[in-house]
């Protein structure tokens, strides 16, 4: 039996991948990295890095395509890692995080700053509904005052 805790690394575009890499491996020195990466990521860039690659589908995910997003958190479903990481604190990211059905689920952003998926799923679909809404408010408010606005005297 493998006792080892199983942590991912999602790659996301960014310049941080490898000190994220980095990160893990001295914060958690004993577990079973793997380091999830699109098919184009060159292996060489995660030599020593990690433990396990595992390769995704495609070199990008979109919304729109929901089928692959499903494979995808299919694929790291089956793995029943203990952790999985994400690059960026985005609402998508920490859904793909919270639906991927690891133990836990964390954000490690660029300024190195590392902290937990504190909602749930329906939680982030429901913080991404109400940002989404916030920000058409918003656009709508500034337009609104572009165009009414008088300029000058």
């Amino acid at each position: 039996m493998n006792t080892k805790p199983r942590i991912a690394a999602m790659y996301s575009r960014g310049t941080h991948y490898p000190r994220l890499l980095r990160f893990l491996r001295n914060e958690y020195p004993g577990c079973e990295l793997t380091a999830v990466v699109p098919p184009a990521y060159p292996e060489r860039l995660l030599e020593g890095q990690c433990d396990r690659i595992l390769r995704t589908e495609r070199e990008q995910y979109g919304l729109r395509d929901l089928r692959a997003i499903l494979t995808l958190l299919s694929t790291l479903r089956a793995e029943r890692f203990d952790a999985l990481v994400v690059m960026f604190n985005s609402v998508k990211l920490r859904l793909l995080a919270s639906g991927a059905g690891a133990a836990s689920a964390y954000v490690f952003t660029a300024d190195r700053r590392f902290f937990p998926v504190t909602l749930s799923l329906l939680g982030e679909a429901w913080d991404y509904l109400a940002r989404n809404l916030r920000g058409r408010i918003t656009y709508a408010y500034i337009a609104w005052v572009v165009k009414h606005q008088r300029v000058g005297k």
